[in-house]
């Protein structure tokens, strides 16, 4: 039998092992971070302490804290924040005042910078970067650092409610070369051997103006028999470069298995030479895209090589690069005469399917190129080009203007493309439960007609051109 003290001592125990960790860079003080009036000044601090398995964040900008790598016989300043699995870190509180549990992460921006020295070119005003042009002197390779290698990352482990910025995953001449440096300035989502795995959940983050040699937001990586496959829901990502390969995310699983599932995000304004928004690539392993009730716009592809302002689906080696679209709208996104959706079957197996989804991108070039692709479908869509010829099967696709608007905010808090009133995407969608989601990208009520609408957003009597 258990003494009271014994009893009192093992809730004690389990209440400091289950402890939500407060932080605030903008405390008066550093304090213990047991609450919002003593809270850490460092997000750094509360990640390594065993004891923080949920970390609250209040508005303000957190940097990591630079470090030193010792290699090639030379020190090399680097810093990332690196995330435990089984650990929610979660921004957007107040952190003050009367009501400091209040929390909106869109008003109370906890802001998770690369600036390591705070010299970019908004440092001294809303310290974000909004395009990578915007980055100066030192940044972090990575943001944030997740590694499924030693302990599995999975759904527990939870980032929500940040802006994520001025990242630079790029290898420079007076490093020493690792190719991981390359990728993911914004997060490096990472499993690298036999039963590794990072799959994190991502949701209601803006990934803002970061540069990477590929993935200028996110990169997942796969190898070895390894799984990379995040959730990532109600983010936007805007202003992310890639200097090859995805400019907002590259998916490569190299032996592994990528499977990321996107829902009610916008992807705008990303650049890179291929793959403008996602590159989904597979070198001997499994790339599998999921992406439902979202928006791409105004993504471009650039350089000799340009291909897929929007998404570039290739396997390698006899890999696997699947891409299945539900609901999604790509309009405006610049292509340079080449491609919007590119799918490449060159040395392996590829497919796109896309249902009840919108692809209206540049005039200019082809909106879907397959290159010895092994199928594609396409179900209730309307594409710029009709039903391309390539097409192992195409069921009611409209190759009508769609006369969507601009990129603007109609409700929810990211920025989407709005049908008019007339659209033939109103009321045009395939009414399946797999294919209609329960709301769309804004969290409006589908149906709002006699049937579903086609694209990531369902027209309300409302809303107005």
């Amino acid at each position: 039998m258990k003494t009271p003290f014994v009893g009192v001592l093992l809730m004690a125990v389990a209440s400091h092992a289950s402890a939500i960790c407060y932080v605030n860079s903008n405390a008066a003080s550093d304090g213990s971070g047991a609450s919002w009036s003593s809270p850490f000044h460092s997000l750094e601090t509360a990640l390594k302490d065993p004891a923080c398995n949920e970390i609250h964040v209040a508005e303000g900008v957190y940097t990591p804290e630079p470090h030193e790598v010792y290699a090639g016989g030379n020190h090399y300043h680097l810093g990332s924040f690196d995330v435990p699995s089984a650990t929610k870190l979660i921004g957007g509180f107040k952190g003050g005042g009367p009501n400091p549990d209040a929390r909106d992460p869109l008003t109370y921006l906890a802001i998770l910078s690369g600036d390591l020295d705070r010299d970019d070119a908004n440092s001294s005003t809303t310290n974000i970067d909004w395009s990578t042009g915007d980055i100066r002197g030192t940044n972090s390779i990575h943001v944030i650092t997740l590694n499924g290698d030693d302990t599995p990352i999975d759904g527990s482990t939870v980032i929500d409610g940040f802006i994520i910025t001025g990242g630079w995953g790029r290898w420079e001449t007076d490093r020493p070369y690792d190719y991981s440096w390359d990728e993911g300035g914004g997060v490096f989502c990472s499993a690298k051997k036999t039963g590794a795995q990072c799959n994190p959940q991502l949701a209601n983050i803006w990934f803002l103006g970061n540069f990477a040699s590929d993935g200028g937001a996110i990169a997942n990586v796969a190898t070895d028999g390894a799984q990379s496959s995040p959730r990532i829901s109600n983010c936007r990502f805007h202003g992310n470069v890639a200097q090859h390969y995805g400019g907002a995310i590259v998916n490569d699983a190299s032996g592994g298995t990528t499977s990321p599932n996107i829902e009610n995000s916008t992807f705008d304004s990303n650049s890179s030479e291929v793959g403008g928004a996602i590159l989904n690539a597979a070198g001997g392993g499994q790339a599998v895209l999921f992406v439902r009730n979202s928006t791409f716009a105004n993504n471009t592809v650039h350089g000799d090589s340009a291909a897929g302002a929007v998404l570039y689906n290739a396997p390698g080696h006899d890999g696997t690069a699947a891409a299945f679209l539900d609901n999604v709208t790509a309009a405006s996104n610049s292509n340079q005469g080449t491609s919007a959706f590119e799918n490449d079957g060159t040395f392996g197996f590829s497919t796109i399917s896309a249902t009840n989804s919108i692809l209206w991108d540049s005039e200019s070039g082809t909106e879907v190129v397959e290159t010895n692709a092994d199928s594609s479908e396409f179900d209730h869509s309307i594409i710029r080009d009709g039903c391309p010829a390539s097409a192992n099967w195409c069921s009611t696709v409209f190759a009508e203007d769609p006369r969507l608007g601009l990129l603007s905010f109609n409700g929810g808090n990211l920025p989407n493309v709005l049908p008019a009133a007339s659209s033939v995407a109103i009321d045009n969608g395939s009414d399946r439960a797999l294919d209609c989601p329960g709301t769309d990208e804004r969290g409006v009520t589908r149906l709002q007609g006699a049937h579903c609408d086609i694209g990531a957003v369902e027209r309300r009597a409302t809303d107005r051109d």
